[in-house]
């Protein structure tokens, strides 16, 4: 099937009516979220972007979308946790199935330098990364926390650990939640996150504006804190949605208070307000062991992705040359060792 498809290259300036039949194939496609469409591409990453396209005849049958950053390797633009080759729905039979997607991502790979080097996301719906191990690309399997049954909302807190449980009601006493259109503040109690660590937070207020708008403009945007009585504010969450999936993409909470539940008194709200605007809530990780049982505590199913990466080829020699030039001293020292009696 895909052999004697077409590859073209989605980009800024593709006419408007190939950038939405794109992004009708995007709302179609198992592994599509917002986070493939153009208009989030150039938000998170202007002019550094495009999309390899498969098309067989007038019909787009797969797709990768691709970043590139400073050095020309393709990555991860910021805020942004899953791209990836997508694929439209198939009725095929598996092993048919299995073979069409080993061949599309083995066509999008032959469009790919092997000078350039490759660290990306995928969606968790994506299985099948033998074409790229074939390719020399390693894998890593990462987990992340899903809600994909917000109908089923009301039974979530009997899946909750009774500590996030007991947080939650406890918050619900002592903090109101507000939603505010205030993007700066939600920024400066997010920045008091990253201060707290001693670093600085690694995206700009002119980012989260790009993609705020964008969103609100093409999909949607909420942004909540939660303050006590006395005005102090807590911490705040900055969640993106459309009618797939839900994203809380931005959190942060103010040092003074971070042992409280304020955040997951806004994790559940987000959770609440998921369930009337899309399919499913996605806590987007973490492995990290001091985010993983928090996530974990809410009750949401853990679900696998790849990341996918493959070095650029002169790290890749360099690599080899330093692993030849190893085992040749540890043969020479072998060599001179005077065996024991």
């Amino acid at each position: 099937m895909p052999n004697n498809g077409t590859i073209d290259r989605l980009t800024i300036s593709s006419p408007p009516e190939s950038v939405s039949q794109y992004h009708a194939f995007v709302d179609s496609s198992p592994q599509g979220m917002l986070y493939c469409k153009t208009w989030w591409l150039e938000a998170t990453a202007p002019g550094r972007w495009e999309v390899l396209v498969l098309r067989i005849g007038d019909d787009i049958k797969a797709a990768w979308p691709l970043v590139y950053n400073a050095r020309g390797n393709i990555g991860m633009p910021p805020l942004t946790q899953k791209l990836g080759v997508i694929f439209a729905p198939s009725t095929a039979r598996y092993a048919k199935q299995l073979g069409d997607e080993i061949a599309v991502c083995d066509q999008f790979l032959d469009h790919i330098s092997p000078e350039i080097g490759v660290n990306q996301q995928f969606h968790e719906a994506f299985y099948n990364w033998l074409a790229f191990m074939w390719r020399g690309f390693s894998q890593t399997t990462k987990y992340t926390y899903i809600f994909d049954d917000l109908e089923n909302v009301a039974d979530y807190m009997s899946r909750m650990t009774n500590d996030c449980r007991q947080r939650i009601n406890k918050s619900v006493k002592e903090l109101s939640v507000c939603e505010t259109d205030d993007l700066q503040l939600m920024y400066d109690i997010n920045s008091l996150t990253f201060e707290r660590q001693g670093v600085k937070c690694p995206y700009s207020l002119e980012l989260v504006q790009r993609v705020h708008d964008a969103c609100r403009s093409q999909a949607g945007a909420r942004i909540i804190i939660a303050k006590d009585g006395a005005g102090n504010i807590h911490a705040c969450d900055y969640m993106v949605y459309d009618r797939r999936c839900a994203v809380s993409i931005i959190q942060g909470a103010d040092p003074r208070f971070r042992k409280g539940g304020a955040q997951r008194l806004l994790d559940w709200d987000s959770i609440n307000f998921a369930a009337t605007v899309s399919a499913k809530f996605d806590f987007e990780g973490s492995v990290m062991p001091g985010v993983e049982p928090y996530n974990r505590g809410f009750g949401a199913r853990q679900t696998p992705y790849f990341v996918l990466r493959r070095p650029r080829r002169w790290k890749s020699r360099l690599a080899a040359r330093q692993r030849r030039l190893v085992a040749r001293a540890l043969h020479y020292i072998a060599e001179r060792v005077e065996p024991t009696a």
